[in-house]
Order: structure tokens, then C-alpha cells, then sequence
């Protein structure tokens, strides 16, 4: 009877291995092709398709929902969710260098707060848009389960 069981759930885990996320030792395996590999030293997570190199993600939540989107084929959407957050990358590590620069540097302290301040709204507007990004990958996401019964 546990042979019966064991060989049920291998049948069940190959049949649905392309809607599972699971955790490994590095990070997740998504959906039987995607590998998000967590990277310690920059607090980002890379992606990888069948073993190549994808992109950098700040997060495991934009890194999954690339990965949702380009399963669905839906290249605009995965295009944008890695477009936008390759710039909140880049405008987060701007904030940093530039909270850095003020430390520094009180001189133009006027100049460089404005500079930030403006960042600091760029980034908000990076943020909400993200939001919505992954909001229609997991609507993706929930929709395949829906017609898969």
C-alpha cells in the first residue's frame, strides 16, 4: 500500500511539476524550467532559463513574476516587469550613492537633497507600477489554474 502511495505521488508531483515553486538550497525552482538563485552579496536574485542567465532582480516577487509571464508568453508584460525593475535597481543604488554623497560632502547639501528628492519620487512611481506589473502576472497565474480544471 505505501509502494501504491509512493508511486501515486510520483506520478502527481511529474504531472504537475510545471505549476510548482519549490524551494532549494540557492533559492527556488519555478515551474520545472526557471532557477531564482538569491545572491547574498548584492541582495538581488538572478534568473536562470534551462541553466542560462536571464536577468538580476531586486526580489524574489519581480524575479516570480518574470518567470509567470514568460511561461504564459506574455513578452510585453515580462519585457516590462525587467525593465522596470532593472531602473528601481538603478535609481535605489543612485540613493544610496547619493545619502553617501550628502554624508560627505555638506557644502552642497542643498543641491544633492534636491537631487534625492526628486529620485525619491522616480522610485515611488517605479514602485506603483511594479505593483501593477505583478498584480496582472499573478492574475496570469491564477487564470492557468483556472483552466486547467
Amino acid at each position: 500500500m505505501t509502494e501504491n502511495f509512493y508511486n501515486f505521488l510520483q506520478k502527481e508531483r511529474q504531472r504537475v511539476q510545471n505549476d510548482l515553486v519549490i524551494k532549494t538550497s540557492q533559492g527556488h525552482r519555478v515551474f520545472g524550467h526557471y532557477e531564482l538563485v538569491d545572491h547574498s552579496k548584492t541582495a538581488t536574485v538572478w534568473v536562470f532559463k534551462d541553466n542560462e542567465f536571464i536577468c538580476e532582480f531586486s526580489s524574489n516577487k519581480s524575479a516570480l513574476a518574470w518567470c509567470t509571464a514568460d511561461k504564459f508568453r506574455q513578452w510585453a508584460l515580462a519585457t516590462t516587469i525587467q525593465n522596470l525593475d532593472r531602473d528601481y535597481l538603478r535609481i535605489n543604488y543612485e540613493l544610496i550613492i547619493g545619502k553617501l554623497q550628502i554624508q560627505r560632502n555638506q557644502r552642497n547639501r542643498d543641491l544633492l537633497v534636491s537631487k534625492i528628492s526628486t529620485k525619491i519620487s522616480v522610485l515611488e512611481n517605479i514602485k506603483n507600477q511594479m505593483k501593477k506589473s505583478i498584480d496582472q502576472a499573478k492574475y496570469l497565474q491564477t487564470r492557468g489554474f483556472y483552466y486547467e480544471t
